[in-house]
């Protein structure tokens, strides 16, 4: 068993293609895990932070596309 805060995915990455896509961007004083898709664009993954508020946040919701 696994106590960490990082994905299942993001320890055992289903290939090295996806993995190499995924960055770690600090933003605001927020840690989020970004995806970069096929159009170029960047795709919310995971948003890493202490502060309860900031998930309640709609702007840091999962699959969200950033510009």
């Amino acid at each position: 068993m696994l106590y960490t805060p990082l994905d299942y995915s993001e320890i055992f990455p289903p290939s090295d293609e996806e993995f190499a896509n995924r960055k770690y961007v600090n933003h605001e004083g927020k840690l989020f895990v970004i995806d970069k898709t096929e159009e170029g664009t960047y795709q919310l993954v995971q948003l890493i932070s202490s502060n309860p508020h900031d998930y309640l946040n709609n702007d840091y919701l999962p699959g969200t596309t950033l510009t």
